[in-house]
């Protein structure tokens, strides 16, 4: 940031020779030197937040001293080539500030999507881990999967005694059919769309040890990653 505070203090002590040239009466003179001085302190003190509000905030002065240098050349109040100069000068750092606002708003986005689902290959991760978790848990997957050996398709094999009680009689429990029913009902949905509906119902590592297990025994499929992964029943 070091270059760009020294670009836009020499900015303002441009802007400042020129509006001397003004009558001194003359109140854009006045408008102009104060929005020269809210920009270079915008323009200082950004970078210890990084926030879209403070990049809206720098874009809505910025735009509104190109205003006041447009007037203030129809007015020939100065040379239009001083004008002119200034107004391109501000144009760089209005299109400076455009592009942060579009890296902080992807940035925000990016992280907003960490926290709803993670990629495939962690959902399944966090599956392995989860088999080494208190035994109730456990039970459901394991149960699962002596069903899928056994070849009875109920979720229910004799797993040496270890019974979810909650697995119905398909061999999913209450919140895997809930899952796919709302996959059945819309035939395929985004990752998005599961976390948004079932966060109040159950937590988001639960969600992903659910959809693990329902990839897993070949109930569903995903396809695609992040924000754009998909989940649609089996053919």
């Amino acid at each position: 940031m070091g270059e760009l505070n020294r670009k836009i203090f020499e900015l303002t002590l441009a802007v400042y020779r020129v509006t001397d040239i003004f009558p001194r009466e003359e109140v854009l003179k006045r408008q102009i030197r104060e929005k020269a001085n809210e920009i270079l302190a915008g323009v200082c003190e950004y970078g210890q937040k990084c926030e879209v509000n403070e990049v809206k905030n720098i874009l809505s002065k910025i735009q509104a001293m190109r205003t006041y240098l447009g007037v203030a050349r129809f007015a020939n109040l100065s040379k239009a080539i001083n004008t002119a100069v200034l107004d391109r000068e501000y144009e760089f750092f209005g299109n400076y500030f455009e592009k942060e606002s579009a890296r902080l708003a992807e940035k925000i986005t990016e992280e907003a999507e960490k926290d709803k689902l993670i990629p495939q290959i962690q959902i399944v991760s966090d599956s392995i881990k989860h088999t080494h978790k208190p035994k109730v848990e456990r039970s459901i997957i394991y149960s699962q999967k002596v069903s899928l050996e056994n070849g009875n398709g109920n979720g229910n094999g004799n797993g040496n005694g270890h019974v979810d009680h909650n697995i119905g009689n398909n061999g999913f429990n209450e919140r895997q059919q809930t899952i796919l029913d709302y996959i059945r009902t819309n035939q395929q949905v985004k990752s998005n769309d599961l976390a948004n509906i079932f966060f109040n119902k159950f937590s988001i590592k639960t969600l992903q040890r659910d959809l693990a297990a329902l990839i897993g025994n070949n109930t569903i499929e995903r396809h695609g990653d992040k924000r754009w992964a998909v989940y649609r029943l089996k053919l």
